[in-house]
């Protein structure tokens, strides 16, 4: 057992989300460290990517899966453009 210190006002504001959703803040808390383990990862991140980042972080990981070849260009053909 374990106990945490969480602010009144933030836990007073939760509480009525979680019991729609039929969930307690112990069982959110022990869903949350259950995914810890189980996946080496935290379950969200403080900064939501938005969609624009979202399609660009997948397309970065796309081209670093398979960059194809490597042209080199000099400076002075990308600066003639």
């Amino acid at each position: 057992m374990a106990f945490i210190f969480v602010d009144k006002e933030l836990l007073e504001k939760v509480q009525p989300i979680l019991a729609a959703k039929g969930m307690t803040v112990q069982e959110v808390c022990r869903d949350a460290l259950e995914y810890i383990l189980i996946n080496g990862n935290l379950p969200v991140i403080k900064e939501p990517l938005s969609d624009e980042d979202k399609e660009l972080l997948s397309e970065a990981y796309r081209v670093m899966a398979n960059p194809g070849e490597i042209t080199r260009v000099s400076m002075d053909k990308i600066l003639d453009v």
